[in-house]
Parts: C-alpha cells; sequence; structure tokens
C-alpha cells in the first residue's frame, strides 16, 4: 500500500533508522499488512521498540560508528534532540579513535542547529 496515509510518516522514520535512499526494507505482504492494521499508537510503540533494540545492540557492540549515527538520526527523527545528543556523546566515547570524526561532525551539526 504505497499510498497508504500513513507512508510518509513511516518512510521519514525508516529514512531516521538508516533505510531508504534506494535501499528499500525487504517487507513481505503479511508484515506490510499487520503494519497498515497497527494504530499509531502501535507503530510509535513499534518504532520504539526497534530503537531499543539499536541501543542494545550498541551497548553490546559499542565499535559502531554507524550505528550510533543512525540511532542518533533515529531520535532526531522522532524530535528526540536530547537523547540523539546524548547518543552520539555516548557513541564517541566508546568508538575506535579513527571513526569519531564522523560522530563528532554530526553532533558539532546537531549542537549548532538547534532548529533539528
Amino acid at each position: 500500500m504505497p499510498d497508504a496515509p500513513w507512508m510518509p510518516s513511516l518512510r521519514e522514520r525508516l529514512a531516521g533508522l538508516g533505510v531508504g535512499a534506494g535501499r528499500a526494507p525487504q517487507i513481505s505482504q503479511d508484515d506490510m499488512a499487520a503494519v497498515n492494521a497497527m494504530s499509531q499508537e502501535d507503530r510509535a510503540a513499534f518504532i520504539d521498540s526497534m530503537i531499543a533494540r539499536l541501543a542494545e545492540r550498541l551497548e553490546s557492540a559499542p565499535d559502531d560508528a554507524d550505528g550510533w549515527l543512525m540511532l542518533a538520526r533515529s531520535q532526531l527523527s522522532l524530535g528526540r534532540r536530547d537523547a540523539a545528543i546524548a547518543a552520539l556523546e555516548r557513541g564517541i566515547s566508546v568508538v575506535g579513535e579513527q571513526k569519531r570524526s564522523r560522530l563528532q561532525a554530526f553532533l558539532d551539526n546537531v549542537i549548532a542547529n538547534p532548529d533539528l
């Protein structure tokens, strides 16, 4: 249901999770039907659970700069600027030195642009 009224919101949130830009997720018809049947509250809870799983994975495998960026973008897409900043700061503190610059650059951008 690519023209469903909730699709723009779902696409935006998926983009915030690093999905999209030509990398569409493979969603079965059954999964699509389940998402279509969800209330807004259920979809929000589902997205929150995906973000929580990502955060848990990063705590167990913290040297993943892309994961920390994805977590921060996800939080930003939901309007959680402070959580995004916290994720970036945590990532900077745990990734290898060679990976820190990307996280720091994104953090600097978030701090410099309070409307994000």
